[in-house]
């Protein structure tokens, strides 16, 4: 086993109990004896997953974690990722998977309820239709007590998925060009639902971005920062910030056109150097300074995409992406 199948491994466990197995023990002598430092000189991830499987052995150690809500009781099956507000977990409630997002600093209770108000209302207004589709399906949201004040809220989880980090970590020289057309194509159009809706995300990041690639599906997540057309976006992403359009950064206010911005910026994230010029060219006339001087309807935006991939690959075909 080499280190990328034992990370496999780790990304595909739902716990650290279904990672471990029947022989908890054995397996981790096996596991630290393949990612040990001594054995991997230099290699980062080695030492990253020398550290992660041991705080995993150490939580078989401690009770499970159950976080009640007025509906039932969640059991924590591992941590996913961290953003700006809040962590994230994969938890199982009577036989189903759900993702916990815990708000973790001080207002965090503040954001999480607007996601919660912004999600609920979006779909609504989606119903039964497609774009209800690019939306995390929320189950509930309640308080949590803490040291400070918390909330939960809770989605379903749905395996498959990748955020547009995820891609780039794995095709480090970007993707292909057909690759990054329906990606592009799906923010555009999930977009186009969320502003027609009187939205706008205000945080539109390879984080909050996800396809799926077996489906050449697309969805929407962090809505924590989304605010309503024509209002200021107050809180922006750390790790993020030189993404931001200058409406952002200035405390302006912002519209479609904002959104826009960022995608055009996930889309060059991952573009390769050898995609076609016509489409970088179309990529970077949504990446102006000025907000007036970009385009601000994400559905007319598509449409005029599409004839530009027709013009550059001719007829449309499914292309096979994949993720490890």
């Amino acid at each position: 086993m080499e280190l990328e199948e034992l990370e496999q491994m780790m990304k595909d466990a739902r716990s650290p109990k279904e990672f471990f197995g029947r022989d908890a023990a054995k397996n981790l002598k096996k596991f630290l004896g393949i990612c040990h430092p001594d054995r991997n000189p230099g290699d980062a991830k080695a030492v990253e997953l020398f550290k992660k499987i041991n705080d995993w052995y150490e939580e078989l150690e401690t009770p499970s974690v159950v976080i009640k809500s007025p509906k039932r009781g969640y059991t924590v099956l591992k941590h996913l990722t961290s953003g700006d507000v809040s962590d994230i977990y994969l938890a199982e409630a009577a036989n189903k998977d759900y993702l916990l997002k815990i708000s973790r600093i001080d207002d965090g209770e503040k954001y999480l309820e607007i996601e919660k108000n912004t999600v609920a209302d979006l779909l609504t207004k989606a119903g039964d239709s497609t774009y209800s589709k690019y939306l995390p399906t929320f189950v509930e949201s309640f308080p949590a007590k803490d040291t400070i004040a918390k909330r939960v809220n809770v989605f379903t989880y749905d395996p498959g998925f990748y955020s547009l980090e995820q891609v780039k970590n794995q095709y480090k020289d970007g993707v292909d060009g057909r690759d990054l057309a329906w990606m592009f194509n799906r923010i555009l159009t999930g977009l186009g639902f969320i502003h027609k809706s009187g939205y706008v995300h205000g945080a539109v990041l390879p984080s909050h971005i996800l396809i799926h690639p077996e489906s050449h599906g697309g969805r929407f997540c962090g809505f924590v920062h989304s605010v309503k057309i024509g209002e200021k976006v107050d809180t922006i992403s750390v790790d993020y910030k030189s993404w931001y359009p200058k409406e952002v950064n200035d405390k302006e206010k912002v519209g479609p056109a904002s959104d826009i911005y960022m995608a055009a910026k996930c889309a060059e994230r991952i573009m390769r150097e050898d995609t076609p010029r016509k489409i970088k060219n179309f990529v970077y006339s949504c990446m102006l300074e000025s907000p007036s001087m970009r385009p601000n309807d994400a559905w007319l935006l598509y449409e005029e995409f599409k004839d530009l991939l027709s013009d550059v690959y001719g007829k449309r075909k499914f292309h096979i992406f994949t993720m490890n």
